[in-house]
């Protein structure tokens, strides 16, 4: 049985974790069963914006009537994107254990194949037993599908065939409406598939409710938006590759058909699959790895970051939790706990969604004395420019001491405009904070500061 300093499952960030351990002279061993590089960048955040950025290109074209500009029907070769973007990735990938042998780091050994617990610090992985001190858990999630009748029977889509898939779909059904559905959604949309989306109660639930609002308003005019749903049973016909959904919406019983489907319910943590039954780790909710605040399960020297272990599920998140592991586990004798700074969120689709803290439900449901202000994007000297009935910033300060609590933006380029708020918040900024920055005349940050001319109304 070979025995190492440390064992690391995952190769998104646990590679740079590995290779930080590496250089430090201690010997690692790095396990992945897919692709290198995780989920990110094999089947979520990168090669999903590599189809996102094209569609937001398409939908400026198919919109530039509002500014007088004639534009004949665009169309995009929806194959030859797909080769494009996976041909990429399978690049970078590929070349991550390139990097190893090149790196020539003779105390790192990679092993393809997946990781099994037989007990706390023994793993059997590709029929061999390996075991260290220290081991760093990190496997990611996968898609969860939700229980149709006959959904098993139908060649559906998830986030991961979506972004392989080569044939554009002529009417596309999105199941649910998070963050993921309506990312992909868009993107289908504006290459030219007529999209449906299917959800309970509305798109994008977690997020502020005017922020919802603002949002669902604007996409509804693109998107056909189905609420108040339950699934009855789906079937294909593969004579002629067509679905049928059978439905309920708001009582009444309905179908539809159409030639894709994607099921975008949520994610599946893969700690499910590490027979973490042979060991003494506990778990709370659905497979999310108990940790303290140093990131550390109830078993010494072993432990979960990002999404197995349940506080956060962003890429952004795994590399702050690695940036502070990394020094806990070479200087063992100086441990203290993660204090995460404000998380900040976005959602990629067009309008974006982007927002720092807590929405404004929570602050009531906790209590918070707090004052705020929603400025509206047409109220801005760029409107006349832009033209967008649609878009708002809205800020949460504290009526005690007037510091920005949370922010929150629904735009086109929200993912960007958000990080002046996180700034702001993480340093503590006041009200007079905000109103004592020059802000450039006439850009969009400008809404920021209206937002906050107009709180102050409120603050008296």
């Amino acid at each position: 049985m070979k025995t190492y300093d440390y064992i690391v499952i995952g190769s998104g960030w646990g590679a740079k974790l590995a290779r930080g351990l590496a250089d430090a002279g201690k010997s690692v061993a790095i396990i992945e069963k897919d692709k290198l590089g995780g989920t990110c960048l094999n089947r979520g955040c990168i090669p999903s914006k590599m189809f996102i950025h094209p569609a937001d290109v398409m939908q400026e074209i198919r919109e530039s009537k509002l500014y007088n500009i004639s534009v004949p029907n665009p169309k995009i070769d929806f194959a030859k994107l797909s080769d494009e973007v996976n041909t990429e990735i399978w690049k970078t990938s590929d070349s991550i254990k390139n990097n190893y042998e090149s790196w020539n780091v003779k105390n790192l050994e990679f092993f393809h194949g997946a990781a099994s617990f037989v007990e706390n610090k023994i793993i059997e992985i590709n029929w061999e037993l390996i075991t260290a001190e220290n081991i760093v858990i990190w496997v990611g999630s996968r898609p969860s599908i939700p229980p149709i009748e006959w959904l098993q029977d139908v060649p559906y889509m998830t986030s991961t065939g979506a972004l392989k898939n080569k044939k554009l779909p002529k009417k596309l059904l999105v199941i649910w409406g998070g963050y993921i559905a309506v990312e992909l959604g868009h993107a289908y949309g504006w290459f030219g598939s007529e999209v449906h989306f299917f959800v309970r109660s509305g798109l994008v639930w977690a997020v502020d409710r005017e922020i919802k609002e603002e949002f669902e308003a604007e996409f509804s005019e693109k998107y056909h938006i189905h609420k108040n749903i339950t699934f009855n049973k789906v079937e294909f016909n593969k004579n002629t590759w067509e679905y049928t959904l059978y439905y309920n919406e708001n009582w009444e019983e309905l179908s539809i058909s159409w030639d894709g489907l994607l099921i975008a319910t949520g994610i599946k943590i893969n700690s499910d699959t590490l027979n973490l039954d042979n060991t003494d780790l506990k778990i709370w909710k659905i497979w999310n790895i108990e940790v303290n605040k140093s990131l550390e399960t109830n078993v010494d020297w072993i432990y979960a970051i990002w999404d197995c272990n349940g506080n956060h599920f962003f890429r952004h998140t795994v590399n702050f939790e690695v940036e502070y592991l990394l020094p806990q586990l070479l200087e063992k004798d100086e441990k203290s706990e993660i204090s995460y700074p404000p998380i900040p969120w976005a959602i990629f689709s067009n309008p974006q969604v982007a927002w720092v803290g807590k929405t404004e439900e929570e602050l009531i449901a906790e209590w918070v004395e707090y004052f705020k202000w929603v400025n509206k994007y047409k109220n801005s000297a760029m409107w006349d420019a832009l033209r967008s009935e649609h878009g708002m910033v809205k800020l949460l300060f504290s009526k005690q001491d007037q510091k920005l609590l949370w922010a929150h933006i629904v735009w086109p380029e929200a993912s960007n405009m958000i990080h002046m708020l996180i700034v702001f918040i993480n340093f503590n900024a006041t009200l007079t904070d905000i109103l004592k920055t020059v802000f450039i005349h006439p850009a969009l940050p400008e809404n920021i500061r209206n937002a906050a001319r107009k709180a102050k109304i409120d603050a008296k």
